[in-house]
């Protein structure tokens, strides 16, 4: 076929990207339409006029776009309808007829659900509107770059156990993004596909269960696949979306999984010349291979090798409890300046690796800042609301009582580099060192353990105890962020409130 121009709409995309390649390694003059890319543009705002400028003088139109969560002015029925109607419009007014539209394998009528229901519309307009077009429908995309294996890795690696979507029996065809890529440029390059649709799918379905566990065989990560309640994944699923810039999983892709996503591929086969490559461990690895950057779950900085992890990580523990238990137990008439003194010396051990890998473990980041300082006013909070208990207020009023006669100035810079070094200490090095032998989870529970029992030697109960709970908290706040910024935030909010701005000492007395 000889080379055309083509408009590819959401070429910024995951599939987008390789779609672009596909086509620009057959020859073709790719003109890519994104709010990033060679030509700018905001569809879900665009009318039919800036989208007949956009593809003027072009000989066929790819439409990649498409959403699987609402946010804002980007709808389902923005996206997947109006826009598409925009598209039409704006090919008959420059003549352009040829359209290869994507939609998914899963559209259909729903009234229930609105993503599948917006892409069986968009099909529904596309198919009466004159133009010749081609619809592929493809199932679950996974390749370099895509959100079912990064998804599917980060929730293996936060603990070894994947909450399966009821018993985990539910079927899906996984799709290399490649093959995608191929159907497009097939469909392009083919006259006879016009006027059809197409399932872009996986040789054979598979079940939810085998695909998690093929995942995990592939990165050789420890699994335990758990059944879980239907009843019970929904609210999970609605609240991440609520509070999560990129959720393991949205409302319209928990559906998919419910309902499974097959189709038939021998026409893919027969008609676009496409063998759809298989699922398996060795496909897996091999795409990983194409993924040189780190998970954003694995925390694994720095990791030493064999003896020297293990030797360096009991040398680290023993050394915190050693320390803090002696501080403790070291009567002074400062309590604060020994107890300011311990912590800090425990931070200078983190002090060289944080400075290597201050990119990544000092990371700002806009929503890790919001979120350490609503979980630092919420356990500040939680902490007045308990100290309620007049058994948990006479503790605490202990524990305020260690800042002595000292300055507000003298006790906020203090107190502010004891907080930089428990950081360092507590998280920086004993959970993420953990963290590189065991399970993320795993590695927070074992730091907590070992937080209190370096605090054994208080006198006073609540450090050990009510303590633990809240380092827990600033545990999982910095695995789950692969940055420090987080938990440094939330600890520095909590303890400015708790010790200075209203002691917990004082909730009641």
């Amino acid at each position: 076929m000889e080379a055309k121009r083509i408009a590819v709409f959401g070429a910024s995309g995951f599939v987008g990207r390789h779609v672009v390649e596909k086509l620009i390694a057959e020859g073709h003059d790719v003109r890519s339409v994104a709010r990033s890319a060679s030509v700018s543009l905001d569809v879900a705002e665009a009318d039919a006029s800036a989208l007949a400028k956009a593809i003027r003088g072009c000989d066929a139109v790819v439409n990649l776009v498409g959403i699987k969560r609402e946010v804002g002015k980007q709808t389902f029925a923005a996206l997947h309808v109006r826009f598409v109607d925009r598209l039409l419009e704006a090919m008959r007014e420059v003549g352009v007829a040829r359209l290869v539209h994507v939609s998914v394998v899963s559209a259909r009528p729903d009234a229930r659900n609105a993503y599948h229901d917006t892409k069986w519309q968009a099909e529904e307009h596309i198919r009466a509107s004159g133009a010749e077009f081609t619809i592929l429908r493809p199932g679950v995309i996974y390749g370099k770059g895509d959100d079912l294996l990064g998804h599917l890795t980060k929730m293996i690696r936060a603990s070894g156990i994947f909450p399966i979507v009821g018993d985990g029996r539910g079927e899906q065809q996984p799709v290399d993004v490649i093959d995608v890529g191929t159907a497009v440029a097939s469909s392009l390059r083919s006259p006879e596909t016009r006027g059809k649709s197409y399932a872009i799918v996986g040789p054979s379905p598979l079940t939810l269960r085998a695909i998690v566990s093929t995942v995990a065989d592939a990165f050789e990560l420890p699994l335990r696949i758990v059944s879980t309640p239907i009843a019970f994944m929904r609210p999970a699923v609605h609240t991440m979306n609520a509070v999560m810039r990129n959720p393991l999983s949205t409302p319209a892709q928990l559906q998919m999984l419910i309902d499974g996503m097959t189709g038939d591929p021998e026409p893919m086969r027969r008609e676009l010349g496409i063998d759809p490559q298989p699922f398996t461990v060795v496909r897996i690895r091999a795409v990983a291979r194409d993924c040189p950057a780190r998970l954003p779950f694995d925390l694994r900085l720095g990791r030493a090798k064999g003896e020297t992890t293990a030797a360096r990580l009991a040398a680290l523990a023993l050394v915190g409890v050693m320390v803090m238990n002696g501080v403790f137990l070291w009567q002074t008439s400062d309590t604060w300046s020994r107890l300011i003194g311990g912590i800090v010396s425990l931070g200078m051990l983190g002090v060289p690796n944080a400075w290597q890998n201050r990119r990544e473990l000092f990371r700002i980041d806009a929503f890790d800042v919001a979120v350490g300082l609503a979980t630092g006013l919420g356990l500040y909070g939680a902490a007045r609301l308990v100290c309620e208990l007049p058994v948990v207020a006479s503790e605490a009023a202990k524990a305020s009582a260690w800042r002595g006669d000292h300055s507000f100035g003298f006790l906020l810079v203090t107190m502010t580099m004891a907080v930089v070094s428990e950081e360092l200490f507590w998280r920086g090095e004993i959970t993420r060192l953990f963290a590189g032998a065991t399970s993320q989870v795993n590695a927070v529970l074992i730091a907590t353990v070992l937080f209190s029992i370096a605090h054994l030697g208080a006198g006073n109960w609540l450090l050990p105890v009510a303590g633990a709970a809240i380092v827990l908290v600033w545990g999982l706040l910095f695995v789950t962020t692969g940055s420090l910024v987080a938990p440094l935030i939330s600890h520095f909010v909590f303890d400015v409130f708790a010790m200075l701005i209203a002691p917990l000492g004082a909730a009641r007395t």
